[in-house]
């Protein structure tokens, strides 16, 4: 092992004798570092707090920008529509303008 009995044995006498006279000391050292790391939870807490608040905020955008979007595709749809129809009016009114000529030429044909 990395100590034989003996050295091993002396070590642990070492550091009992250590922890006897630096209780203080240690007792000191394990308070700072449990307010040092209080301190820095608090820290990492609110930094993911205003992660969390700028993650809702790109979302609530986001959402926005998608009901904008959605808008859009309706009105394009509508548009669409009203173009089809138009479209389909168009071809009843060359259709008819197409029959008139016919009976027009029908009745010339009569006369002539």
């Amino acid at each position: 092992g990395l100590f034989d009995t003996v050295g091993q044995s002396d070590v642990s006498l070492s550091l009992a004798a250590l922890a006897e006279n630096n209780y203080e000391a240690i007792f000191d050292l394990l308070l700072v570092l449990q307010k040092t790391t209080a301190s820095y939870l608090r820290t990492r807490a609110v930094e993911i707090e205003s992660e969390l608040q700028q993650c809702h905020s790109e979302k609530e955008n986001f959402r926005r920008e998608l009901t904008i979007l959605i808008q859009e595709c309706e009105d394009r749809d509508r548009s669409i529509t009203e173009f089809n129809l138009r479209e389909k009016q168009l071809k009843q009114e060359i259709q008819s303008l197409y029959d008139q000529i016919d009976d027009c030429q029908a009745r010339e044909r009569t006369y002539t």
